[in-house]
């Protein structure tokens, strides 16, 4: 499989496409529509989001376990239901968005990044159970976690998916073995541990990179940009996706 197989979308012929982490969260509230919707209209080609399990097979989108950062309330997300969520809203006084309802009215107009956050092979199982049929889906989807077992699980159980490996740990050692254990084609490490030494394994491997960065860590953006377009990234998860759209396109 070459890197062509597993995306080719790219922004105005730059080697870099831009990821909308948690949607545009620096315009509007993380994981929210309003977020998701600005990194659509900011020019992202994919947007990241995460889930996880709730009760009676409920998939809310939210980065927390517990829902009181971003809703108020303190709810743990895993005993969650359908009553509950008539009733809660996030901050922004908008109902908390659903994977299913996300893959319904977006997947036509953007690529998603799905992170799986806690439930484990139940909710794997439950999010691959929801997903288009691959020859139904207008743009291209990607399931990522940091845990290398459930990656390799869904490498088993599901392996018509697309399947993406975060990292966040300064250790490498064992990236190369844990992307072949589960035939990953994509690579999500941490900015901080991105150098040349990581770039020339996932090169050599035909890996496409797509680093994130963490909220707080975005703060000289266009220094952060040029480093990774030097070092031949594929994309980048971005706080500021409507801003790297148009630096990108000054570039071109």
């Amino acid at each position: 499989m070459m890197k062509d197989d597993v995306i080719n979308t790219t922004l105005g012929g730059c080697g870099m496409i831009v990821i909308g982490h948690r949607g545009a969260p620096d315009e509007a509230l993380e994981n929210s529509w309003d977020s998701f919707r600005k990194a659509i209209a900011g020019g992202a080609a994919r947007i990241e989001l995460d889930v996880h399990l709730g009760k009676e097979g409920l998939l809310p989108i939210i980065h927390d376990e517990n829902l009181k950062r971003t809703t108020g309330h303190d709810i743990e997300v895993s005993v969650l239901s359908p009553k509950d969520l008539a009733r809660i809203k996030l901050s922004n006084q908008e109902a908390l968005p659903l994977l299913e309802d996300v893959l319904n009215q977006l997947l036509p107009q953007i690529e998603l990044n799905i992170e799986l956050k806690s439930g484990g092979k139940e909710l794997a199982d439950a999010v691959v159970t929801i997903l288009p049929p691959l020859e139904a889906r207008p743009r291209k989807i990607i399931i990522s976690s940091f845990d290398r077992d459930l990656i390799y699980y869904l490498s088993q159980q599901h392996p018509q998916e697309t399947l993406a490996l975060l990292w966040d740990e300064s250790d490498l050692s064992s990236v190369e073995a844990e992307m072949k254990r589960s035939q990953c084609r994509i690579f999500h490490p941490e900015v901080r541990y991105v150098n040349q030494e990581l770039m020339s394994i996932c090169q050599a491997n035909e890996w496409l990179v797509f680093p994130y960065i963490s909220m707080k860590d975005e703060t000289d953006p266009e220094t952060i940009w040029t480093q990774l377009e030097d070092l031949g990234v594929d994309g980048l998860c971005t706080n500021f996706p409507r801003e790297m759209t148009q630096w990108l396109q000054g570039r071109s």
